[in-house]
């Protein structure tokens, strides 16, 4: 085997590993994103080496390696894939394809979770076709036809496996496309940006370690087996990479206490590009501060990007682009001089400082310029831009773009669905057995099982709340009417016995004036002032004990009495203040020793006879009667009045309530709802029964063994307020 041959082995061999390469950064890409995005970068991946072979091979190869036209574009047909001779620097042309790949491959990572498959395919041509070819034509555009003069490579520019020509043209043509996309939605809230963490960490480091491996292919091809640089381009390599690990592993714990995966991924990448540029000049300890710097710079171009607000999914371009501006120009600082054309260092500093910052100016603008009028142009003929739409990055390229998923992905699209529609819980996750997220599957099902039939449960509840809160409404709306009949009710009760009170008065008073003063009309005024104050007393002690009973206070007070006694009492004072009725009493069957209330008791009987001779007409007759059963005692008031009718007779009881058939009489309509309330307290009750024009009897109910009181309940008091009187 001659040399010759022995080095086109070792170049097809060195494109292997840089087309292994390919594998590095598809696992690192698709780890780097949420996995709802990771088949699409996958699929990118492979789509840009399918779009680099063709149009690289039929354009952009004759571009970067033709004839040059002074220095800054070159063809020739000849080295055309298609219509060239293709036995013609073969193993040099798969290397410079792998270039050209690695190149197209930064905008996926960069632009990954809101690029249009459709919109990556425009970008990769154009990269493959124009922008890479031109801008290595001016670093490599010798290496065919010796007698080119690049413009770069003719002023001295050094640039050993493209750190610029590759991975600068490859990130500043990434930052134009995101320029123009914008950042992907949740990235940056409130101007703060917000961390997206990648779905499998594991998978990104793998991708690094096979990127670690193939450098030594990506540096080393560009060098023979038997360059005398040939062990130290491959060791420097490793060094660097190293080295630039450590140093954003080191500042990332430095910064926030742990070991961010990114940062050892990132610093590494970083240290690899920085070294691409002069690996074969370096020594290792310049390639290590190489590395530094490179990890260094593409930490603060990372930070320059955040203050931006420009998004960058795994952070291609700081690596990328800010890791080998960083190496290229610090290759002059490192390099030992003796490697150094003529010696000097300045000049050598400012050509790879120039060509640093020639490449941002052509691929940034050349990219920028072009994203921009695909996207319009897209716009316009397709309703479609560069960047898919907001559902889809929401749901997930994996899905919307190629109608496939990845493990947790299915229940993500479920979570999806669930989340742009809450009101439906028919949700269901349906995969196979043996499916990665069966019992995930299963979990999530038995989930909204339980999830359904709480909204169901809660939903019932929900309808039985808003139920009792529009029955609560309605009887507040009652009580409020209620309330205004009692206000105007309340004022004609104390108006009519206060205006006898003051017309007997004045009477009186005349007929003392004028000296002519009748014994019985006098004997009769009296009476008829003190039968109103005793009503007006007797409607004072009812507002104020119903006040107590809204404020659920109405003390009983337990003293032993003689409830025969008391009704025989009752009936007595009420027959001297009602002329015109008969009050008959039968009162001598009731207990002669009762614990209970008699002042309460009082009011009790008081309010029934009030009702009763005030319904009736005159000359009627009340009776009263009383009797045991069963150690209860039992008291009866019948009249002869108006009566009620029976579909009222159930709200007599409700507070201010007053029969239809009691118009045009007085009645405050707070007695009967108090007097139940004390039969109530002392552990009795009151029951009526009625017939309209034939009259009304009401049964006050007490127990004689009645001993313990209950304590006033305002629960209680407001449940018995819905229920009223009629006097």
């Amino acid at each position: 085997m001659t040399v010759a041959d022995l080095d086109n082995l070792w170049t097809i061999v060195a494109a292997a590993l840089v087309f292994f390469m390919q594998l590095g950064f598809l696992l690192l890409e698709a780890g780097s994103v949420r996995s709802k995005n990771s088949i699409n970068v996958a699929q990118k991946n492979l789509v840009d080496f399918f779009v680099s072979t063709v149009l690289f091979g039929a354009v952009g190869f004759a571009v970067m390696f033709g004839i040059s036209s002074n220095g800054l574009i070159g063809f020739d047909a000849g080295l055309s894939l298609f219509w060239g001779d293709p036995d013609l620097h073969v193993p040099f042309f798969v290397l410079q394809l792998m270039f050209c790949g690695t190149a197209a491959t930064i905008i996926s990572g960069a632009c990954a979770e809101r690029l249009r498959v459709g919109g990556f395919v425009w970008l990769v041509a154009f990269m493959a076709m124009f922008v890479y070819p031109i801008f290595g034509h001016w670093v490599w555009g010798d290496l065919i036809h010796a007698d080119n003069a690049p413009l770069l490579a003719d002023l001295g520019f050094v640039d050993l496996a493209g750190a610029t020509a590759v991975h600068s043209v490859g990130a500043w043509a990434a930052l134009a496309a995101l320029i123009v996309l914008g950042p992907r939605i949740g990235r940056y809230e409130n101007g703060r940006p917000v961390q997206m963490q990648g779905h499998s960490p594991l998978m990104a480091a793998g991708g690094a370690l096979v990127l670690w491996i193939g450098w030594i292919g990506f540096n080393g091809g560009t060098l023979s087996v038997t360059d005398e640089r040939f062990g130290r381009v491959i060791l420097n390599t490793l060094v660097a990479g190293g080295i630039g690990g450590i140093t954003q592993l080191l500042i990332g714990y430095w910064r926030t206490g742990y070991f961010i995966p990114q940062r050892s991924i990132n610093g590494l990448l970083a240290g690899l590009v920085g070294i691409t540029a002069g690996a074969h000049m370096l020594t290792p300890s310049g390639a290590a501060a190489v590395a530094i710097l490179a990890a260094i710079g593409a930490l603060l171009c990372e930070r320059v990007l955040e203050e931006l607000r420009i998004d960058d999914a795994i952070g291609a371009v700081p690596v990328h682009g800010g890791g080998a501006a960083v190496g290229t120009i610090a290759l002059a600082l490192f390099a030992p001089a003796e490697v150094i054309a003529n010696g000097d260092r300045l000049a050598f500093l400012l050509i790879q400082s120039a060509g640093a910052g020639l490449s941002f100016i052509w691929a940034f603008g050349t990219m920028f310029v072009f994203c921009w009028a695909v996207d319009v142009f897209l716009k316009r003929c397709t309703g479609r831009g560069l960047r898919v739409h907001a559902a889809h990055e929401i749901e997930g390229l994996n899905t919307t773009e190629h109608a496939a998923t990845f493990g947790i992905g299915v229940l993500h699209a479920a979570l999806y669905r669930l989340a742009k529609e809450p009101s439906s819980f028919s949700t269901r996750l349906d995969v196979e057995p043996g499916d990665e997220i069966k019992d995930v599957a299963d979990l999530f099902n038995v989930c909204m099982d339980k999830l359904e039939d709480a909204h169901k449960s809660r939903t019932v509840q929900l309808g039985e709340y808003a139920r009792q809160a529009e029955d609560a409404l309605a009887r507040e709306k009652d009580i409020t009417q209620q309330q205004r009949e009692f206000i105007s009710m309340a004022s004609h009760e104390f108006r009519t016995p206060l205006a006898i009170i003051d017309g007997n008065a004045q009477r009186m008073k005349r007929g003392v004036e004028r000296g002519s003063i009748d014994p019985d009309r006098t004997l009769a005024g009296i009476e008829k002032i003190r039968r109103s104050v005793k009503r007006v007393t007797s409607l004072m002690e009812s507002l104020l004990s119903a006040s107590r009973l809204d404020a659920g206070d109405i003390p009983i007070h337990l003293n032993e009495l003689d409830l025969a006694a008391l009704v025989n009492d009752v009936c007595g004072e009420h027959q001297e203040l009602c002329k015109n009725h008969q009050i008959q009493v039968d009162a001598a069957p009731l207990p002669r020793s009762l614990n209970a209330d008699g002042g309460l008791l009082r009011l009790v009987f008081v309010n029934l006879l009030s009702n009763a001779t005030k319904y009736s007409p005159d000359g009627g007759t009340v009776q009263v009667d009383g009797w045991m059963e069963q150690n209860v005692a039992n008291i009866r008031v019948r009249d002869q009045g108006v009566g009620i009718p029976p579909d009222e007779v159930p709200k007599l009881f409700t507070r201010f309530f007053r029969a239809s058939t009691s118009s045009g009489i007085g009645g405050s309509g707070i007695g009967l709802h108090l007097i139940k309330h004390i039969a109530q307290r002392h552990g009795g009750d009151i029951t009526v029964e009625s017939e309209v024009g034939v009259g009304s009897s009401f049964t006050v109910v007490l127990p004689l063994m009645f001993d313990n009181v209950p304590a006033a309940d305002t629960n209680i008091s407001m449940e018995l307020g819905d229920a009223g009187a009629t006097s």
